[in-house]
């Protein structure tokens, strides 16, 4: 279909000494690209910004340096982010390794499209994301499994923003059953008491407590 394929755009009446001046390209992303069988992928562009790409998304390098910086500040934790990119890239490399044409190699799953920003910026949101640990663990494993599953088998060469709705939409179902979990978690204590018989001989014996941990 004529609307869904791109050229190599170029600027019109261009010349030595007249030109129009053009102040961006619109065009299609690496994703994109592949899913019409034109891969075209450059590492560098990728990591310093100079790939197609919607704002914001375009230079890894400075997206990946604020996360980690975010993250050394203590504005969220390493579950999130870690967990959502690697059940993305695991089954993305693995699927790359038997059929290179079903995925874009590697580092362009981690480069291109919204990835980096959605696990370190999206995703962490304190509102929509859960609190305890595994919870987040979790949210982000989901969150990078249904980013794979949207970019190998679906029609859209993105699936970022279609993740993020979705395992925002079941973070309350999912903190539930967690919370459900651990406070069914028991933890035996061993408590020495001392009786006394009748014939005057003290004897100790352990008394078992049991006590129950919640978890909010």
């Amino acid at each position: 279909v004529e609307m869904t394929h791109w050229i190599s755009p170029s600027d019109l009446f261009a010349g030595h000494w007249y030109g129009l001046n053009i102040d961006g390209i619109s065009g299609a992303t690496t994703l994109g690209l592949h899913k019409e069988g034109k891969e075209q992928f450059d590492l560098m562009a990728h990591l310093t910004g100079l790939s197609s790409g919607s704002l914001g998304e375009t230079a890894s390098i400075l997206l990946l340096l604020g996360g980690l910086w975010l993250m050394q500040q203590q504005v969220f934790t390493w579950h999130v982010p870690i967990a959502t990119l690697a059940c993305c890239l695991i089954p993305g490399c693995l699927l790359w390794w038997f059929d290179p044409s079903a995925i874009v190699q590697p580092m362009a799953q981690l480069t291109s499209g919204g990835l980096l920003l959605g696990a370190f910026f999206i995703a962490t949101d304190p509102v929509t994301s859960p609190t305890s640990a595994r919870g987040k663990l979790w949210f982000g494993a989901g969150l990078g499994g249904l980013i794979f599953v949207i970019r190998a088998f679906g029609n859209f060469p993105e699936g970022v923003a279609f993740a993020v709705l979705i395992m925002n939409a079941a973070t309350r179902p999912t903190a539930a059953v967690i919370r459900d979990a651990l406070s069914d978690v028991q933890r035996t204590t061993t408590l020495p008491c001392t009786l006394v018989g009748g014939n005057g001989r003290r004897c100790r014996l352990s008394r078992p407590t049991v006590t129950t941990l919640t978890r909010r």
